[in-house]
Parts: structure tokens; C-alpha cells; sequence
């Protein structure tokens, strides 16, 4: 990354408008993305092809985790401040309003990739959501950019689509670095590889010299969510070393990454959803590396969300229950703290974890211990006759509700992320490419997944049911998989927010 020339806002074009954008877009963030744009034009290429070299490493090599020889260790990674409770969730003004009133939360993941539907109305909104809750006394928001390969059509410099992590990260510096008494903190997602971890970095210590900032001022936590995450880990949090707070078990998209990197193998199809469980042994590696880094390293280690989603009445006796239950295999396992979906759900997670810990405690933690990466197995017997229909049930009710515009994406009383859809049909496109025994002992072909993405798509009478129908044939039948569900939803989703302006 070249320094930042600091010459203005000049080459900036904005090329969509929306209620709010100039207030955001003012001075100051526009000469800080101009620089950061300009200082890292080379950088979403340069992580696309890193991306490339690490999944073909992967794949040759089947390398374990790695630890780095160095004897670094953070020394107070949470600055002092409680973090036990963590909510994740799309940037909307709902879920913001909801997490700075709250009491019991203790940090906001505002996460402006794969938990927003696209659309600049939609970006401009999430960042004046996140921006109206940032203060001091109230829960730390921490801002979940869009990841390095994607652009942001609306805004161009010097003739070129910006990036999108670029414009957010400016954006949000550019504001929140005004403010006394908040420190900025950015979630960073789906780092594959070292490279990208070190383009993050390039880019926050160019966002602080443009400010003003000192060196590190700017805090971040790594979702581990990536296969080269688990792998490369350490290195990663080397390369942030200046600002690494925190390792987050994003598990789903781990799986999602594991499923699709195999996705040649019948070995790497992922189970039925029955058996990715906490105690499945992929899942018990996966959690386990993640907790042995962040020792080694003085860091915090989160676990994953609990996606519950109470209805209108609050939540039940059972949902507690079954909150604090998983909170307590979080802290079991070693995590120090644990993400929820929901802010009502945040005070019997934090029963779980003390609880967890307590037990842990007693018993004497000593270490966590995992199992290989690359035990392949997949199904362990032929599928449940209903598994099949029940994946793509998941899948057609998420693209609906993704294409329609919705936020968070709540299916039978579950925040939905995007990377239960990912699994959904990364699942069905290996079954079906793999031939996996399905029910009485036939095989699960292509034409049967077809004819039940249609059924679904008849009987469900959403209006978006055919735009589903044609994304779940496209993703699933497809002879090699889509690189990633945001890629083919790009632009089908409805942004009502923009409609008419």
C-alpha cells in the first residue's frame, strides 16, 4: 500500500444519492477515502489472488495449525472493560437503538456484509444506525465492514468503484474518530489468508495517519471463519498485533469455507444438519484452536451465536434455558465470552458463561486438546428421506426473504445468517455431485433436488418465489459451485430504501 497523498477530496464522484449521504459523505470522509482509495487501489486484487494461493495450499498441503515463533502476548486486550455478551447482527437502526439502550450487552457487531442485504440506501442508513449509538457509556460498537474483493458501485474515485471495505472503513473512522471518549473498533470478516490480514492492516494504520490517530488507536477482533483462518490463525494475529482485541468462532461460515474448499471430494460433504453439532469432532477442533491461539496470544476468545429470535412476547422459559445451556458449553470449552442475536437474550447469557466457567473452574481447565482439519469423512450413512427437502425448505424461505429485502432474515424463530443458506446449498450441491445414498438406498440426483426447489417454490406464495426458484437451480445445480452467495445475489435484492429518489 503506497502512504496516502492527502490531497483532498478531488476525483471523489458520487454516483447514487440518498437522505443522509452528504452528511456522512462531509469533508473529512471524503479526503480520508480518497487517500485510503488511491494508497490501496492494488490491495482487493492482490487478496483475491492471496485467497487463490491459500486455498490451493490447502488443498496440496492439509496443513495443520500453525504457531508462529514469536513470544509476543498482548497485555490487556479488553482495555478493563467488561466483554462477556456480544451482539451480532445487520446494521439496522432497530437493532442499534435496541443494543445502546441496552444494559446488559456489552459490545455491538454492526455488521454492514453478509447479515445487510445490499444497496446504497441501505449502506447509507447502516452507517448513520451505527453512528447514532456510538458514545461513550453506552455499549462498544464495533463495525463489521464488507470484505476486501467487494466494490461499492455508488462511489467512484478517479473513475473507479471504491472498495467497499475502503469506503467503510473511511467513512466510519472518519466520524467516530470525532468523537470523545470512544475508541473506533472494526470486526474484520473472512480473512482466508496472511496477505489479507496484513492488507487490513496497511489500511487502519493509513486511516489513523490520515486522522491523526496514534498507531493502534483503531482496536479490531478477527472472525475466525475460514479454514485458512483456523490454519493461519496466529500469523494473522501477528499481523495485528497492534490492535488485535479478540478471535470470534464464526462457526457456520467456517463450515460453509470447509464445505465449499472440498467441494471435489465426496469426503468433504458435510454431514446432515443433525450431526453438526458442538460435539461433532470438526467443531470441537475447530473451537479448540481458536481457544488455545487466543491464550497463547492474551487475547479474548468469543464463541458463536445463539441465532434465537424471541417473538413479540419476549422470550420463553425454554429459550432462556436453552440460551444459558449454550452459553455454558461456550465457557466449557474455554471461550471467555459468547454472541447472541437477540438483546433480550443477553442477561441469560451471561448466566450461562459465569456458570460454564464456574464448572470449568472446578474441574481444572488444563488444556483444550481438537482433532485434525482434514479428517475427511462425509455422511456416515445414507441421508434421512426428509433431509434433502428440509435443506432446501432453508434455502428457498432465506433467498425470499434476502431478495425482499429483510433484516435480520428470522426463519422458525432463528436469526438466520448467510451462512446457513451457504451451508444449505453447499450441502445439497456435493450430495448431489457426490451421488450420497439418500433414504431406502437410491441416490440423491440432480433431478430430485430440482423438482424440490420447485415444489417449495410453489407451495411457499411468497412473491419472490420464482426469483428464489431461479437462484437455489443456479446455485445448486450448477456444474461447479458459485464462489459465494453474495456474488449471485448481488443486485436482487429489492432496496426499498432508494426506490423513487
Amino acid at each position: 500500500m503506497r502512504p496516502a497523498a492527502r490531497g483532498g477530496s478531488r476525483g471523489y464522484v458520487l454516483r447514487a444519492h440518498h437522505r443522509g449521504v452528504a452528511e456522512l459523505l462531509d469533508d473529512r470522509a471524503r479526503t480520508l477515502l480518497v487517500d485510503l482509495h488511491r494508497a490501496s487501489r492494488e490491495e482487493p486484487d492482490a487478496v483475491v489472488h492471496a485467497r487463490r494461493r491459500a486455498r490451493a495450499a490447502l488443498l496440496r498441503e492439509h496443513p495443520e495449525p500453525e504457531v508462529v515463533d514469536d513470544a509476543w502476548r498482548r497485555s490487556g486486550a479488553t482495555g478493563g472493560r467488561r466483554r462477556e455478551v456480544e451482539l451480532s447482527g445487520p446494521a439496522t437502526a432497530r437493532l442499534a437503538r435496541a443494543a445502546a439502550a441496552s444494559r446488559s450487552v456489552d459490545l455491538f457487531m454492526a455488521d454492514l456484509e453478509d447479515q445487510l442485504p445490499p444497496g446504497w440506501g441501505r449502506v447509507v442508513d447502516a452507517h448513520a444506525a451505527i453512528l447514532a449509538c456510538v458514545r461513550p457509556g453506552a455499549p462498544v460498537v464495533a463495525m463489521r465492514p464488507r470484505a476486501w474483493p467487494a466494490r461499492e458501485p455508488a462511489v467512484e474515485v478517479d473513475g473507479e468503484p471504491v472498495a467497499a471495505a475502503v469506503l467503510d472503513v473511511a467513512l466510519h473512522l472518519s466520524h467516530v474518530s470525532r468523537r470523545p471518549g470512544v475508541r473506533p473498533h472494526v470486526y474484520l470478516p473472512k480473512v482466508e489468508a496472511v496477505e489479507e490480514a496484513l492488507a487490513w492492516a496497511r489500511l487502519l494504520a493509513a486511516a489513523e495517519d490520515g486522522l491523526g490517530l496514534a498507531r493502534g488507536a483503531v482496536e479490531v477482533s478477527l472472525l475466525v471463519e475460514t479454514v485458512g483462518a483456523v490454519v493461519w490463525g496466529d500469523a494473522m494475529v501477528l499481523a495485528l498485533r497492534d490492535r488485535i482485541t479478540a478471535v470470534n468462532a464464526g462457526r457456520w461460515d467456517f463450515l460453509f469455507s470447509y464445505a465449499r474448499l472440498f467441494a471435489g471430494d465426496p469426503r468433504g460433504a458435510l454431514p446432515p444438519v443433525a450431526a453438526l453439532v458442538d460435539g461433532d469432532p470438526l467443531l470441537a477442533g475447530y473451537a479448540s484452536t481458536i481457544v488455545d491461539l487466543a491464550r497463547r496470544r492474551g487475547i479474548l476468545a468469543v464463541g458463536g451465536m445463539t441465532g434465537c429470535w424471541p417473538g413479540d412476547g419476549g422470550p420463553s422459559a425454554a429459550e432462556l434455558e436453552g440460551v444459558r445451556v449454550a452459553k455454558r458449553g461456550d465457557a466449557a470449552a474455554g471461550f471467555g465470552a459468547s454472541t447472541i442475536a437477540h438483546p433480550a437474550l443477553a442477561d441469560a447469557a451471561r448466566q450461562g458463561l459465569r456458570a460454564g466457567r464456574s464448572a470449568r473452574a472446578d474441574a481444572g481447565a488444563g488444556p483444550v486438546g481438537g482433532t485434525s482439519l482434514f479428517a475427511l469423512r462425509g455422511p456416515s450413512g445414507p441421508l434421512p428421506e426428509a433431509e434433502p427437502a428440509a435443506r432446501v425448505r432453508l434455502l428457498i424461505d432465506y433467498l425470499e426473504r434476502w431478495c425482499a429485502g429483510e433484516a435480520p432474515i428470522v426463519v422458525g424463530g432463528e436469526v438466520q445468517e448467510v451462512s446457513t443458506a451457504e451451508i444449505a446449498r453447499m450441502q445439497l450441491w456435493s450430495w448431489v455431485r457426490g451421488g450420497v445414498a439418500w433414504g431406502d438406498g437410491g441416490r440423491l440426483e440432480a433431478g430430485a433436488v430440482a423438482r424440490l426447489i420447485d415444489e417449495r417454490a410453489v407451495r411457499s406464495g411468497h412473491p419472490l418465489a420464482g426469483t428464489a426458484r431461479e437462484l437455489a437451480r443456479r446455485l445448486v445445480l450448477a456444474e461447479e459451485p458459485p464462489e459465494d452467495l453474495g456474488s449471485v445475489l448481488a443486485g436482487r435484492s429489492v432496496d426499498r430504501t432508494t426506490a423513487g429518489r
